[in-house]
Parts: structure tokens; sequence; C-alpha cells
């Protein structure tokens, strides 16, 4: 139950590139193309995410590795995400190549200090 709050964040990044877009036109139409949008959006920034709760579910991670891992692609995200709303230019949203490229290695060293902390919480 504790992977719902970690698969929220994307959520709130998927609004705020809506909010920072041109605002959909005031119509049925408008914001069914406005919710496509959002969903596309959602699936593709929380992809990460969701395989590593599937991947910490499957191999039944501890909930430390598990929370730490997903902290390190809160921070991956955020921060990959405001370095495309500092940059005007559209090749910024090239950056979006890192976010991908970058989860695996995130995650494996959020896994690995979430373990250490775990141990160091353990050893107190």
């Amino acid at each position: 139950m504790f992977y719902l709050p970690h698969l929220f964040l994307p959520v709130l990044v998927v609004l705020a590139i809506l909010i920072a877009g041109t605002p959909p036109e005031m119509s049925i139409s408008g914001l069914e193309q406005a919710f496509d949008h959002f969903v596309q959006s959602y699936l593709m920034l929380s992809l990460p995410h969701w395989i590593w709760a599937a991947v910490s579910a499957y191999f039944d991670t501890s909930k430390n590795s598990a929370v730490g891992g997903f902290i390190g692609l809160h921070l991956l995200l955020v921060v990959i995400a405001l370095l495309i709303f500092m940059q005007p230019a559209p090749e910024s949203a090239n950056g979006w190549f890192i976010y991908y490229f970058g989860a695996p290695v995130v995650i494996i060293l959020g896994a690995l200090a979430g373990m250490y902390f775990s141990a160091w919480e353990k050893s107190k």
C-alpha cells in the first residue's frame, strides 16, 4: 500500500506541464483532448515508477530499499522537470531521454541507500 503515494508524484509533474502549456479550449472536445494528453503524459512519466513497483513487489524487496528506489526516481523526475521548465528552447525536451536512461541508475543507487539506511537503523 505504500506504493500509492509514490505513484502519485508523476501526476503533479503532469499537472505542472499542463498548467505551463496552452490552456485547452472550453468545449467537450477540448476537454477530451486535454484528458487524453493528461493520461498519455502520466503513463509516459510514471513508467519507471510502475516498473520499479512491479520489480520490487515481485522480488519482495525490503520496504526501505523500495522506498529508496522511489525517492531516487522522484529526485530525478523533479530535477529533469525543473531543467526542462527553465529552458525555453524546444530541444530541451530531449531531457526526458535522460530521465529514461538515468532511471535504472537512480533506482539502484536509491535502493542501495535504502538498504544501507535499514542496516544502519538496525545497528543503532
